[in-house]
């Protein structure tokens, strides 16, 4: 496993083991991947893919962005009453 340089968040190769451990990430041709809770798929651990979330262990948010784009938009929709 190469060490994570790069990505979106700065992960020490501890978590990113536990976190393989645990389901929450993949190892993709040598790179680490996380996996959304919101839709079951992983994605590169990258800001391409992921939002920061300096709280959380892996520096990242649980959502990948899609997930948390398509329901926040939902809700902003139905807070204005309509399909805007």
């Amino acid at each position: 496993m190469k060490p994570v340089i790069d990505y979106l968040p700065e992960i020490s190769q501890a978590v990113i083991e536990r976190q393989v451990r645990r389901g929450k990430f993949i190892i993709a041709d040598d790179e680490p991947e996380k996996v959304c809770t919101q839709c079951d798929e992983s994605w590169p651990l990258t800001s391409e893919f992921w939002y920061g979330e300096s709280s959380s262990q892996t520096k990242t948010h649980s959502w990948c962005k899609g997930c948390y784009l398509s329901t926040r938009y939902a809700k902003r929709r139905a807070k204005r009453g309509g399909n805007e």
